[in-house]
């Protein structure tokens, strides 16, 4: 196999791979750090079945804008830019994390900010998945 046939050989497509992985750990570091706030604050007011509840509900409301959004994010992803669009759904992530990261630290966090954050990153998610699955066939030398 020549140097050239390799995937990771062509620029866009490992600054592609390498943005795709980061934003990947990211967000799975974001959902267990969530998780785990969320039954930490649940489990301060509430009885374990209530506290496991709330984790569960995280899940729902994090997968319900997932569900509706996934045809109008079909519609973004084709009419506009889709590196645009990816760039600013990782911004939109980052100002997310910071907020919960700020209310967490100064102890102001509540599950009603971490619902609230969780329904902005499943419409966040329902339109980033879209356009990295459509931008795949644009990474050309």
């Amino acid at each position: 196999m020549t140097s050239k046939s390799h995937s990771f050989a062509f620029r866009q497509y490992r600054s592609f791979w390498i943005a795709r992985f980061m934003s990947m750990l990211s967000q799975n570091s974001t959902s267990v750090a969530i998780g785990w706030q969320v039954f930490a604050i649940a489990r301060a007011d509430m009885s374990l079945k209530g506290a496991a509840a709330q984790l569960g509900t995280v899940g729902l409301v994090q997968s319900m804008p997932i569900a509706f959004l996934s045809l109008h994010a079909g519609v973004i992803a084709d009419r506009h830019d889709r590196r645009f669009i990816v760039g600013i759904c990782l911004a939109i992530q980052t100002g997310l994390v910071g907020t919960l990261a700020l209310l967490g630290a100064t102890g102001r966090i509540s599950l009603a900010d971490i619902f609230c954050e969780c329904r902005s990153t499943g419409c966040r998610a329902g339109v980033l998945s879209t356009c990295n699955q459509r931008a795949r066939p644009q990474l050309r030398s």
